[in-house]
């Protein structure tokens, strides 16, 4: 994979995953819909993110299932330096 199509994917996946944080569930056609990344990358992308542990299914093993961030692995944090 090119550095471009690298850097393209760490967007779209930053993408989601502030999607999910901010908006909540949603499936993976909404996220595609929502986000204008095409549904093949969705899928690649959340299927990377559900090996880690980040994204976690409402109904495990189903592709229309909703997807959300799992608050077992993932946290933010912010701060405010002035």
């Amino acid at each position: 994979m090119g550095s471009e199509q690298v850097n393209k994917r760490l967007q779209n996946q930053y993408a989601i995953l502030r999607a999910l944080h901010f908006e909540g569930s949603m499936r993976r056609g909404e996220i595609s819909n929502r986000l204008r990344i095409r549904k093949s990358s969705i899928t690649s992308i959340i299927s990377g993110l559900l090996d880690i542990g980040i994204v976690r299914e409402e109904d495990p093993g189903h592709m229309r299932s909703r997807l959300g961030l799992d608050a077992e692995h993932f946290h933010a944090l912010v701060a405010s330096i002035t």
